[in-house]
């Protein structure tokens, strides 16, 4: 019997240069596309919590007109009517205003122009309180005080015109922010969509040249399996395992007419081919193709087999 395995059966030949090509320039597209995505990510959460700083900001600031205002409705109902109700409002109204003034200082820590106006703003509401303390003085013991006088009016118009800077300029900062913002998501976008376009025209002709180079291996393989089948005789490929087993990896349908055995059986269980060999000429056919293993030469061995139906022959 001459052995031969056939060439490459079961074995995909390497693809073309540009289908590797063209999958590793979308890996790195793809790779680009991933950092993009993480960059975008950053800057938007960036983006959005110092929108929702410069809202709390806005807030705090509202938050300190309103008490200033309730601390100067405070004032003017006590210096008509003198109750002392007023007076503990007024109190309770400065409180707030110096807590919120306190959480600005904090919240703009990092902005000195916002801190140089909160020290001036801090410096009129005292000398403000001073004039109402003064205010109410004057009323308790005379009966009468002017309201407003020229120093309340000056002192409340300094306050409003800080109060206004306050409010424009965490204004401008939330809608610089927001555009910032809207900046980072629309280049994300750009980015993202130019990958994905980037990806698509790289991949097309990395799946065409797939694609040819799978019909070109088919066909080859087809064509190879049919000269197989033509042969007369039987043709394989059997693999040697490293644990001294193996496998056979092809059998044409010729194995069925000389052993009996059908040659997907025989794929699954390579004992049902050695199992037809007689055991007299079994023992050497073993040692043949072991001593082929190490050599690597071709087997030119004959042996008698035993077909299903008890027929003996030669191969």
């Amino acid at each position: 019997m001459s052995a031969r395995s056939p060439p490459a059966i079961g074995k995909r030949q390497g693809m073309h240069w540009t289908g590797h090509a063209a999958y590793a320039a979308g890996a790195v597209v793809i790779i680009f596309t991933l950092g993009s995505l993480y960059r975008a990510t950053v800057s938007v959460q960036k983006y959005a919590q110092l929108i929702d700083h410069s809202v709390e900001v806005l807030a705090t600031v509202s938050e300190m007109g309103e008490a200033m205002s309730r601390a100067n409705a405070a004032q003017l109902s006590f210096l008509l009517s003198l109750e002392g109700g007023f007076v503990e409002r007024r109190e309770r109204a400065f409180d707030d205003v110096r807590d919120r003034l306190g959480r600005l200082q904090r919240l703009t820590v990092d902005e000195p122009g916002m801190q140089t106006r909160l020290s001036s703003l801090e410096r009129l509401i005292g000398e403000r309180r001073l004039l109402m303390l003064d205010a109410e003085r004057i009323r308790r013991s005379a009966g009468s005080s002017p309201w407003p006088d020229p120093d309340h009016a000056t002192s409340s118009a300094l306050i409003a015109s800080l109060h206004a800077e306050l409010r424009q300029s965490g204004r401008a900062s939330l809608l610089t922010r927001r555009v910032e913002l809207q900046r980072v998501i629309r280049d994300g976008l750009i980015e993202l969509g130019a990958a994905v376009l980037a990806s698509v025209a790289l991949m097309i002709p990395a799946y065409m040249a797939y694609n040819r180079h799978l019909r070109a291996h088919l066909g080859a393989e087809r064509k190879l399996r049919d000269l197989a089948e033509s042969l007369p005789g039987a043709v394989f490929q059997y693999r040697s395992l490293p644990d001294g087993t193996g496998r056979y990896e092809f059998l044409s349908h010729g194995i069925e007419r000389l052993r009996g055995v059908d040659a997907a059986a025989g794929l699954a269980d390579p004992h049902r081919i050695f199992g037809t060999i007689l055991e007299d000429d079994r023992k050497e056919f073993l040692a043949v193709i072991a001593a082929a293993e190490i050599s690597g030469n071709e087997i030119q061995h004959d042996y008698r087999v035993k077909a299903k139906d008890g027929q003996v022959r030669w191969l």
